[in-house]
Formats: C-alpha cells, structure tokens, sequence
C-alpha cells in the first residue's frame, strides 16, 4: 500500500469500528439499541425471532468491526500479526470489562 493512504485509511479504520461499537451496543442506562432504534425506522426486526434468535443490529456491527480490524491490519508492514494484536486486546478488554462489572455486582 502508498504511504500516502496508509494515514487515511487507518482513520477510517477506527471511524467505522466506533461507529459499529455504537451501531450493535445497547446503553446500560436506557436499554436503548442504536441499532435496533435503526431498523425499526427502516421497518425490518432487529431479531431473527421476535425478541431472540440472532440479533441483526450486533451481527451487522460485529461484521463491521472485524472489517475495520482487518482495513487497519493492511496499512501496516505484518498485517497478522497487527491483526492478531488488535483481536487479542480486544478480547482482553472484552473479558476484564465483564469480570470487572460481576465483582462490581457481587460487592454491592
């Protein structure tokens, strides 16, 4: 790749894994998906099922966040092992985040 694209498409990168974190992420505070507020606008259901099965507006922002994973990894010299980085953080981030919150819970 150009040096000269290299700059932004990494900015792109990041935009659109943001932009899918908010897409497929309900808030804790009002129970509220983006997402799901998205396709109801458009008319379709933002699950497979009724109110379970497969959950579009996550499957959709989990698609676009693995795809901004991968755009990021092509900028660099070792893509791999870029991209293996930025899944391992994330999954570090993914499981101290959730056992944070259950000692949060349990101590409270």
């Amino acid at each position: 790749m150009l040096k000269q694209y290299k700059i932004p498409f990494r900015i792109l990168a990041v935009a659109l894994f943001f932009a899918a974190v908010a897409f497929g992420a309900t808030s804790s505070r009002t129970g509220i998906c983006l997402g799901d507020q998205v396709l109801a606008s458009l008319g379709l259901p933002a699950w497979s099922e009724g109110d379970q099965g497969l959950h579009y507006s996550g499957a959709a922002a989990l698609c676009v966040c693995l795809g901004a994973v991968f755009l990021y990894g092509a900028t660099t010299q070792n893509w791999v092992r870029t991209v293996r980085g930025i899944l391992i953080a994330l999954l570090v981030l993914w499981i101290g985040g959730d056992m944070a919150g259950a000692l949060f819970t349990a101590f409270l």
